[in-house]
């Protein structure tokens, strides 16, 4: 987690900002509402501007050669004006390539799908991210068409698991994203 707020942070990217630390803590100030928070309880207009602002910043970690490792939609914060991302628990300097960036994008919309939201608050965050990280989402679709078999394999695993939240957004992540390649 510190060094990537550390190192992103340096280069002037939305992530929190450390505020004090020590050998086994710091502190970050309150950056507002996670974006899986306003699913629940903001209003659509509200909502979509978020996303769009989420678009925008996972765009600017990708375009500076940063990928988050693990965006989930209750990692990235609003506080009305802007996104920033927290728990950086899965950053690694060395997730700097097309991959990742698409990992990225694909974590992010199968958390988006998990915790309920839908193609209103994608169709913000990802026409943001298209605009500013073409090769990024060329790279998302990419790999989700090689991870397609997986949409049959959830659909197989719901009647093991017909609550599971993540089994149940395999297939609309992976739909989604090819329906927009």
């Amino acid at each position: 987690d510190r060094e990537g707020l550390h190192v992103m942070g340096a280069a002037g990217l939305p992530v929190a900002p450390i505020v004090a630390e020590g050998p086994d803590y710091f502190v970050t100030p309150d950056l507002g509402m996670t974006l899986r928070a306003l699913m629940a309880d903001a209003p659509k207009a509200e909502r979509l501007r978020a996303f769009a602002a989420a678009g925008a910043a996972l765009a600017a970690l990708h375009a500076q050669g940063f990928s988050h490792g693990r965006p989930a939609v209750r990692d990235l914060c609003w506080d009305g004006a802007r996104v920033r991302f927290i728990d950086m628990e899965k950053f690694s300097a060395r997730n700097d390539s097309a991959r990742h960036f698409a990992t990225d994008v694909l974590v992010f919309i199968h958390s988006v799908f998990a915790a309920g939201g839908g193609d209103a608050e994608l169709d913000a965050a990802l026409s943001t991210y298209r605009l500013a990280a073409p090769r990024g989402w060329a790279a998302t679709v990419a790999l989700a068409r090689r991870f397609g078999w997986l949409g049959p394999v959830a659909r197989a695993m719901r009647a093991l698991k017909p609550r599971s939240r993540e089994v149940n957004a395999v297939a609309p992540t992976l739909a989604y994203v090819t329906a927009r390649a």
